[in-house]
């Protein structure tokens, strides 16, 4: 699809001709930008807004850019969108820091991997920079918001076909309150560490890098103000993670994987770095890097590894690449990154964090099994898991992975296919034994879960 920028000027004229009188600078327009692809106009008001494209109260454009073409499905496109309304809500919306611009900007960096002009989103900053721009800031704000913030009138969005309910699984016949009430959402690691810390082990010249500033500029903003945090350039932050950071000293790649990490708990983030083409993969990149290292891979990269791939699951976007029907690089890496770090003795965190990436494949798998009647892991994926699983949960002696760890295979096991290869291999390995004995009159809290876990097998 096409991508183009509709420009407009908010001040029909105006700006061009008084703003050198009143703020002492020229401007050229008051600009209002939005994006339109398949006849839809995107933009962001009273919230993300979508309709007919040229139908807007702004009348006609002044400019319209060719932004460059998407080959991004449209359901992509639009649970991406999803996570982006997240960010740009109704309340949010500020004239000089957090306009129409800012949103298209986003929206454009996921579509075509690059932002809108400069002189566009620089133009609230050079207001603000003269003195009348200070003090007349105000009035500008409330002066415009009948402006920005009124709403569109919205396309026709076609409602969805209802499918025929399916005969009921022996499971749910089955009393598990926790698998069939309990939370699906997806664990995440969002927490930053000292920022200035985690730079001065980069080292020059690699802590000076300004993709690797501008993370960390983001990731500050993150923890003060999320939704006002501005994106940095997510392809050259792709470019970088593929091409630098993964030859630096083995003791470096850990904080620069660390900030990455930390950046992904923002949905925008995490759908970008979701949706790449398979040749730039920066996520599949770094997987295959830690993948490779085996056993030499220290156990600090392991870990924020192992988080890292907990917190794609911040975008649904995530989901469906993971468990797209063509298949995906993603699924059997991350299941070799959970059972290869299982198998880790020595380190409990390693290991919880292993159990939480399992609870989020299954879960996600589980999903759409349920809601959608299809197995989306491959079978051997969903064995191997299985089998890790089972077997670590033999030897658990730590209640917070053994938890992960039972919930994990309970999802995998839940409504699975009677004939399918998980319910064979649990009868295989007397799991039902195994899960009794990590549960059960240990005093962990896991008692009830075990039971429930065990009735599955």
């Amino acid at each position: 699809m096409n991508i183009e920028l509709y420009v407009y000027d908010l001040s029909r004229g105006m700006a061009r001709s008084m703003s050198k009188q009143f703020l002492g600078i020229q401007l050229d327009a008051v600009y209002h930008t939005s994006l339109v692809f398949a006849g839809i106009e995107y933009l962001f008001g009273a919230g993300v807004q979508t309709c007919a494209a040229g139908s807007t109260h702004h009348g006609r454009p002044m400019e319209v850019i060719p932004m460059g073409t998407t080959h991004l499905p449209l359901d992509t496109i639009l649970e991406y969108l999803e996570s982006l309304k997240q960010v740009y809500t109704p309340e949010s919306y500020d004239l000089f820091a957090k306009n129409c611009n800012n949103f298209t900007n986003d929206f454009a960096m996921f579509l075509v991997g690059r932002g809108i002009p400069a002189h566009i989103t620089s133009l609230p900053q050079r207001v603000l920079d003269t003195p009348f721009g200070q003090m007349l800031k105000p009035q500008l704000e409330a002066g415009m918001r009948s402006v920005t913030q009124t709403p569109v009138p919205a396309p026709h969005t076609p409602s969805a076909v209802k499918a025929t309910p399916a005969p009921p699984h022996p499971h749910a016949l089955l009393s598990v309150p926790t698998l069939q009430h309990g939370s699906l959402q997806p664990t995440t690691y969002a927490k930053p560490p000292p920022l200035a810390k985690l730079m001065a082990k980069l080292g020059p010249p690699t802590n000076t890098d300004p993709t690797l500033l501008s993370l960390k500029t983001f990731i500050a903003q993150l923890a003060v103000d999320p939704p006002s945090a501005p994106l940095p350039n997510l392809p050259a932050l792709s470019t970088t993670f593929r091409t630098k950071i993964l030859s630096l000293p083995l003791e470096q790649r850990f904080p620069a994987i660390d900030l990455l990490r930390c950046s992904l708990s923002d949905a925008r983030m995490s759908g970008f770095f979701a949706e790449e083409p398979p040749q730039t993969h920066t996520i599949v990149t770094i997987l295959q890097h830690v993948t490779d290292l085996g056993p030499t891979c220290p156990h600090n990269l392991r870990l924020v590894t192992l988080q890292l791939a907990c917190n794609l699951s911040t975008s649904p976007l995530h989901t469906h690449e993971l468990l797209r029907p063509a298949g995906s690089a993603l699924a059997p890496l991350l299941v070799q990154l959970v059972t290869s770090s299982l198998l880790d003795a020595a380190h409990p965190t390693t290991r919880c964090a292993a159990s939480w990436l399992a609870f989020n494949l299954s879960t996600a798998h589980y999903r759409l099994r349920r809601d959608e009647r299809r197995e989306a892991l491959p079978s051997a994926l969903q064995v191997e898991l299985a089998a890790s699983l089972i077997e670590s949960l033999g030897g658990e002696d730590n209640s917070e992975a053994a938890r992960a760890q039972l919930l994990a295979l309970g999802y995998l096991a839940y409504c699975a296919p009677l004939d399918g290869e998980v319910l064979d291999l649990a009868k295989a390995l007397d799991a039902q034994a195994v899960v009794m004995g990590a549960g059960v009159g240990k005093g962990d809290g896991n008692e009830a879960l075990a039971r429930e876990v065990a009735s599955l097998l």
